[in-house]
C-alpha cells in the first residue's frame, strides 16, 4: 500500500493521513481544495472536508471521463499551471479549471502506445519513453537491476494484405515489414 503523510506545523513530526490500496503513486498536487495524486490504478482525489486539518483523508478515482472503453485509463502525470491543472496521459493532455470543468486540450493520434514490462512485470507508471523518429529510448524513475529484462510490446491495428499476401502461397516465406517506407521489422531466416 502506498501512504500519504502530512507535516505538522512547526515540528519534524509526520502523520499517517491516508492509505491508498495501490503498487504505486507518482505524481501529486493540491489543486483547490483537493489533492490529486497519480497512481498505477488510476488518478485519485480526496474527498475530505479539509485536507489540511482532517485527522484522516479518504479518496476516490478521479477523471473517469479520460478512461476508454470502460477500462482505466492511467495519468501519468497532474501540473498545475496558473490557475488550471493539466492532465496527461499517453498522447492526450487535459486541462482542469477551478471550476471543475475537464475538456481534451491536445490529442497525439498518429503515435502507437507501447507497453513495457520490467521482468514480465507490466509497468503502468515510473518511465518516460520517446518512440518519435529513430532515437527510440525509455528511462526510468528509479533504477532497474542491470539484469533486468526489459520487454516492450505494441498493439497495432489489424492489417489485411492487398492480394491475400503470402501465408496462403509460402507461408515458410522471409518478410519484412514497412511502415510509411521505414523498415520497422523482418522474419527471423527460417521459419518453420
Amino acid at each position: 500500500d502506498v501512504s500519504l503523510y502530512r507535516e505538522e506545523i512547526g515540528t519534524a513530526i509526520f502523520d499517517k493521513v491516508a492509505e491508498l490500496d495501490v503498487t504505486e503513486s507518482r505524481g501529486i498536487e493540491i489543486f483547490g481544495s483537493k489533492i490529486y495524486i497519480t497512481t498505477d490504478e488510476g488518478a485519485m482525489s480526496s474527498v475530505s472536508s479539509n485536507i489540511y486539518t482532517n485527522e484522516s483523508i479518504d479518496f476516490i478515482p478521479e477523471f473517469t471521463s479520460v478512461n476508454i472503453s470502460n477500462n482505466t485509463v492511467i495519468v501519468t502525470t497532474i501540473n498545475k499551471i496558473g490557475i488550471d491543472l493539466f492532465v496527461g496521459t499517453d498522447r492526450r493532455i487535459y486541462v482542469l479549471n477551478n471550476g471543475g470543468e475537464l475538456w481534451l486540450q491536445f490529442e497525439e493520434k498518429n503515435t502507437v502506445i507501447p507497453t513495457f514490462y520490467v521482468d514480465a512485470i507490466l509497468q503502468k507508471i515510473g518511465y518516460y519513453y520517446n518512440n518519435g523518429g529513430e532515437d527510440q529510448n525509455i528511462s526510468f524513475d528509479e533504477i532497474i537491476n542491470h539484469e533486468s529484462v526489459v520487454e516492450v510490446s505494441n498493439k497495432y491495428d489489424m492489417y489485411f494484405a492487398e492480394y491475400g499476401g503470402w501465408a496462403q502461397s509460402r507461408y515458410s516465406a522471409k518478410f519484412i515489414v514497412y511502415n510509411n517506407n521505414h523498415q520497422f521489422g523482418e522474419s527471423r531466416d527460417e521459419i518453420e
